[in-house]
């Protein structure tokens, strides 16, 4: 049944006031003759121009015929019975070529839903292709049984997630669930997957059901698989699925279930942005004005910012509209320029002037400290009048009027985020005096950044985007955004909301997906993996200097979310390892120069923390890791060889100051 919502305001406004810091190797399989044969050589047609080898015997097709079979017929359009799935799709001049068409004529079942729920279907609309982080999901006509699920499903096995984007299907490994009483299998990408690429879901007929000999195909699905599809909006998917077949060294009676779907192209957006952004001339709306306070400064001013927003929920290429965006620049007293700068992103509910804290924990090392809010934070353009406690829940896309979740909404204000940032650069690039006295202050020659909690979830995009910065610390950060709803003790008032629009858990489950997919664009996980490597403006370019933190136990950003970023990131966990996040190696610290011999980069897990000296340590926590003295000490030290033009470490700071274990 549907959850009474009358106390989600109440709950979100005591959540609000608590917080500050919150926020490829493939594989196939041989034809059942036994032979090693392709489907692209079973013809008997030679293989090479040459001899013509031992003669080939035809394949004779032996479809699995069982009760228990994929549901699949989207066609009859009363429900997704695979998700994502390609038949919801149009050809568009996007870059993916194509456009997500989920409305009253593919989908009228979305007009029995919640308001709230069929927007957020409906919204997908928006996208040019579908999730990268995102689960996806299969239907069957009776629970099969147990599937494989963990870092071995990219070694091989009867079930697969394929990325099809080169000459042969390439595994990527993935977690997975069953919902609906079993019948439902649901697939959670262990790995970001490749945005505007082929990708599929397969299950083989070596899959052993419960109660039955095989899983078969649906009628439609063996219609997609045979060639022998008619209908329009089916046909035009036969090339998907023979190239999914003939990539995946497939018969076509050799697949019991399968989807196929392109991810979206959520790079391409965000590094238009940033090439219009590097042309353009960012100017001062309000001149800094500097403090004389000891021992820091604090200069005060505002910039003439673009907003690159169509509407609240779209971005666009080229700015739609000027404003005013402030920023806090502080500066060490009595400290001679041109001094290295420090981007700092504060936490959720905090504001710009958490600047301070990062200037005061980094103050012996003689940076400029530089900050700025977020959407719907602080004095940021976005953030309505008035004193509304509640209002920075907009920056994630929830609107607790409805209640209702917004994930076009959520994407956009992270992408602008990041946007504002990069403003911000462009503008201290050619603006280094701040103080007004004739000399410059700040020398962009050496920029780093510092995320705490949303700051740091808001950081991949902005190192993946700009070659510039040359350090980064990300304190208490994650991906995969949909887990803050799923996994967060927190925030568990949001899933209370997701619940309130839905008449089961099992409709959550599918529902999560199709919010995840929305949120993409935005999610750190996406652009993680071009941080350390495959880098995007200059692949030879020299990645960052790369210090993640977090908090085993972690009540506001989930270790779920800590894991999928490191994940993504391809970023070893340095020293003890507390929780293990799977697919990423363990390193013994002090760590230096891991990433292509001349970067250092790592995931440091604390258990325990001292929040001042000769205290007992305490459990750690999201609120306190990034205070307590061994994360500074830490930080500092990364920060400080850098700095110093070295390659700096990573060390264990429980054995520099010899912290007791709880």
């Amino acid at each position: 049944m549907r959850l009474p919502t009358a106390a989600v305001p109440l709950a979100l406004a005591a959540l609000s006031a608590g917080i500050l810091l919150a926020c490829d190797g493939g594989s196939s399989s041989p034809p059942p003759d036994g032979s090693t044969a392709t489907p692209d050589a079973a013809d008997g047609s030679d293989a090479t121009s040459g001899d013509a080898g031992p003669e080939v015997p035809p394949h004779l097709p032996a479809w699995c015929e069982s009760s228990l079979h994929q549901v699949y017929d989207p066609a009859a359009r009363t429900r997704f019975d695979a998700f994502p799935d390609d038949y919801f799709t149009t050809d568009a001049a996007t870059p993916t070529g194509l456009r997500v068409t989920v409305d009253e004529t593919t989908a009228p079942w979305t007009g029995d839903l919640d308001t709230a729920v069929a927007a957020i279907y409906r919204d997908l609309s928006a996208l040019d292709g579908w999730g990268i982080n995102a689960g996806i999901y299969l239907r069957f006509s009776a629970p099969p049984g147990a599937f494989p699920s963990g870092p071995a499903t990219a070694d091989g096995g009867p079930l697969a997630l394929y990325d099809l984007g080169g000459e042969t299907a390439i595994r990527v490994p993935f977690e997975s669930e069953l919902t609906d009483e079993g019948h439902t299998l649901i697939l959670w990408p262990l790995v970001p997957l490749r945005p505007a690429t082929r990708h599929a879901v397969v299950l083989t007929t070596d899959y052993v059901p419960d109660g039955a000999d095989c899983v078969a195909p649906s009628p439609v699905m063996r219609s997609l698989l045979d060639g022998s599809a008619t209908e329009p909006d089916l046909a035009r998917l036969l090339p998907r699925y023979e190239e999914l077949t003939r990539k995946a060294g497939l018969f076509p009676d050799q697949v019991s279930a399968a989807t196929v779907f392109t991810t979206q192209a959520a790079l391409d957006l965000p590094l238009a942005v940033a090439a219009d952004i590097r042309t353009r001339s960012v100017e001062w709306k309000q001149q800094p004005a500097c403090s004389s306070s000891q021992p820091i400064r604090i200069c005060t001013g505002s910039f003439t910012g673009f907003d690159y927003r169509s509407d609240p929920r779209h971005n666009t290429t080229e700015p739609a509209a000027t404003w005013t965006v402030p920023i806090n620049i502080y500066l060490p007293a009595g400290v001679d320029g041109p001094l290295p700068v420090v981007l700092f992103g504060h936490g959720l509910g905090g504001d710009r002037n958490q600047g301070g804290y990062a200037a005061q924990a980094l103050l012996s090392l003689g940076v400029a400290v530089v900050s700025i809010d977020a959407p719907y934070h602080g004095a940021h353009p976005t953030t309505p009048p008035g004193n509304d406690p509640l209002v920075i829940f907009q920056l994630l896309g929830v609107d607790i009027s409805g209640p209702s979740f917004d994930g076009l909404l959520l994407h956009t204000n992270f992408r602008q985020a990041a946007f504002d940032k990069l403003q911000v650069l462009r503008l201290l690039q050619t603006h280094t005096d701040i103080d007004g006295d004739g000399t410059p202050d700040l020398d962009l020659g050496k920029v780093a950044y510092f995320g705490v909690s949303l700051g740091g979830i808001m950081g991949p995009q902005l190192l993946a985007t700009d070659d510039g910065i040359g350090a980064a610390v990300l304190s208490v950060a994650g991906g995969r955004l949909v887990q803050m709803i799923t996994d967060s003790q927190q925030f568990g008032i949001f899933l209370t909301i997701v619940e309130s629009l839905v008449d089961s858990p099992d409709d959550v489950a599918r529902l999560l997906p199709a919010v995840q997919t929305l949120m993409d664009p935005g999610d750190p996980a996406t652009f993680a993996p071009h941080v350390l490597r495959e880098r995007l403006l200059d692949a030879s370019a020299t990645p960052p200097e790369l210090l993640f933190t977090m908090a085993v136990g972690d009540e506001i950003v989930p270790n779920s979310m800590n894991n999928a970023l490191a994940r993504a990131l391809s970023l070893p966990v340095v020293g003890q390892v507390w929780l293990d996040p799977e697919l990423i190696p363990h390193a013994a610290s002090p760590l230096a120069g891991n990433v292509a011999g001349r970067t250092t980069a790592g995931l440091f897990q604390y258990d325990r923390v001292t929040l001042s000296a000769g205290q007992q340590p305490q459990p750690a926590s999201h609120n306190t890791v990034p205070f307590c003295i061994e994360a500074n000490f830490q930080a500092y030290t990364f920060m400080k060889g850098w700095l110093d033009g070295e390659i700096p470490s990573i060390i264990d700071p429980y054995v520099s100051f010899g912290t007791p274990p709880l």
